[in-house]
């Protein structure tokens, strides 16, 4: 039960924040049915999930709210973000560069940057803003995780590795980083180095058919025969469909 509340708009947050998203839907439509002229409330009403089909309906309400508040480098940033996730890299890139242009110590902006730049096929210029995240802010864990993606994407593996052992040595339950770690190992021919990197993230995740299945393939590629086999029977057991799939 949400005690009452005096501002509506505290009362919406309240209940987004919680997940009780049609609530804070229905309050937020409420005020801007009063004033849609409320940057703040279009901001946060954009940020809600969108409707099936429509990945970037938000971003039509972030974009009232900065044209109402243009000084707003968060507005600037989430839009950057939806437009990300609805696959408009070139729209999210403008977002990007304008919430830097107005805050050069936007980390979030900058990882954002290098996230649109990656979906337009511009590795360097992707490269490029990770970097400048990392810079912005001392262990930022998902820049270096964009950037060690990034460079394991373009082939360069052992620098991929790099990046990776950096965040798992602040991070280290960060099971996507262990196992992409691995891939980049393998990828680089230290096989020894990605079994130890899948046995890791199985030890640490049991359950997970990912690291199981990467780890006998990697024992099938050491001529390891029977370690093999056990590991990929236990990936058959959590996701059968994973396995067969490989």
């Amino acid at each position: 039960m949400v005690p009452p509340m005096s501002d509506p708009f505290q009362t919406a947050l309240q209940h987004q924040q919680a997940g009780r998203l049609n609530q804070a839907a229905e309050i937020y439509q409420n005020m801007l049915r009063g004033n849609p002229q409320q940057p703040a409330v279009l901001h946060q009403f954009g940020l809600l999930p969108p409707p099936a089909g429509r990945p970037a309906a938000g971003v039509q309400y972030i974009q009232r709210a900065i044209a109402l508040q243009p000084g707003q480098t968060a507005y600037l940033n989430n839009a950057a973000l939806l437009f990300i996730a609805a696959g408009q890299a070139a729209e999210a890139v403008r977002a990007a560069e304008q919430a830097l242009a107005l805050d050069p110590a936007a980390a979030d902006a900058a990882n954002n940057l290098g996230l649109a730049q990656a979906m337009l096929g511009n590795p360097a210029a992707a490269e490029a803003a990770y970097r400048q995240a990392m810079r912005l802010r001392a262990g930022f864990i998902e820049a270096q995780f964009n950037l060690a993606n990034l460079l394991r994407e373009s082939g360069a593996h052992a620098a991929a590795a790099v990046e990776y052992r950096q965040l798992l040595e602040r991070q280290p339950q960060f099971i996507g980083a262990r196992i992409n770690l691995g891939v980049a190992l393998e990828l680089s021919g230290d096989l020894d180095g990605a079994i130890a990197a899948y046995a890791e993230a199985a030890r640490q995740q049991p359950d997970l058919a990912l690291a199981h299945l990467n780890l006998g393939l990697a024992f099938q590629k050491r001529h390891r025969f029977r370690e093999a086999i056990a590991a990929l029977q236990t990936a058959l057991k959590h996701d059968a469909g994973l396995v067969a799939a490989h």
